[in-house]
């Protein structure tokens, strides 16, 4: 009978611990990923909430700014209607913008509901976020109403985290008038409004020369993809770029400012 009583008592025990994910002080914690084992996390709530039936998957984090995660799927063009079909490729979960604990756990349990789906062939393929999904997240809010998963995220609120930050470079892009596309200078990030202010003051010194002058915050790693910085043109005192690679700085970009355009009706002559 002792034994019996003591085993009960665990298993209250342990659902009292289940019930409160974590306590409000860790919840508004802000996320730093290298703190934040992603395959740790995945088998706890695994676990705890799908009762372990979530298959191992490649899991990685990204600095992608599209908020939240992405579950990944590879989709049979010949049978995309059945989502039994489906093979799962893995989870990736964004640091670019700042979050709290809370948060990334509602992105992060958002997309595993996907993985779900997929893994039990229960995914919608005409509708993303189908009964399926929404019935499971009513079951796992109203179980943890802590985590408060949602269809869409607000990211109106959010600001690129201190990881982003701390690997930024201030860029100025710039448009000659022969059409050509260049990188004029690259400066400390901690200097930007600076360097803004003091070519927007000056901006009649150059407006005849281009058509248009940008400065950006842009990460590291997409300079060093690009080896932009190592394509310097001495004779123009430049760093020639493609419009591709302009465009693809433009989305990279944490902050844009345009500090000169040229009127339309000389862009258009």
């Amino acid at each position: 009978m002792y034994a019996l009583n003591e085993c009960l008592r665990r298993q209250k025990l342990h659902r009292m611990l289940e019930a409160t994910l974590f306590s409000a002080e860790e919840g508004d914690r802000i996320v730093d990923p290298k703190s934040i084992n992603l395959q740790r996390e995945y088998d706890k709530f695994n676990r705890l909430i799908f009762q372990g039936e979530l298959p191992k998957i490649p899991l990685k984090w990204t600095r992608s700014k599209k908020v939240g995660g992405t579950a990944g799927f590879l989709v049979p063009k010949a049978t995309r209607y059945d989502s039994k079909t489906w093979k799962i490729t893995g989870l990736t979960v964004s640091y670019f913008y700042e979050e709290t604990y809370k948060e990334f756990l509602s992105d992060f349990i958002h997309e595993m509901i996907h993985i779900w789906e997929v893994h039990t062939g229960v995914a919608n393929p005409n509708m993303q976020h189908a009964k399926a999904f929404m019935d499971k997240m009513k079951e796992i809010n109203q179980r943890f109403p802590e985590i408060d998963i949602t269809v869409k995220k607000n990211a109106t609120h959010l600001k690129p985290s201190a990881a982003i930050k701390k690997k930024e470079y201030a860029v100025l892009t710039m448009k000659r008038k022969d059409g050509a596309h260049a990188l004029v200078a690259v400066y400390n990030s901690a200097v930007f409004n600076d360097v803004v202010k003091q070519l927007t003051d000056t901006s009649r010194d150059y407006k005849d020369r281009y058509e248009f002058i940008e400065a950006m915050l842009v990460h590291t790693n997409f300079l060093e993809k690009f080896k932009v910085l190592q394509k310097f043109d001495s004779r123009l005192g430049m760093y020639p770029i493609s419009a591709g690679v302009l465009k693809h700085l433009r989305q990279d970009a944490t902050q844009t400012i345009v500090i000169h355009q040229a009127p339309m009706q000389q862009l258009a002559a």
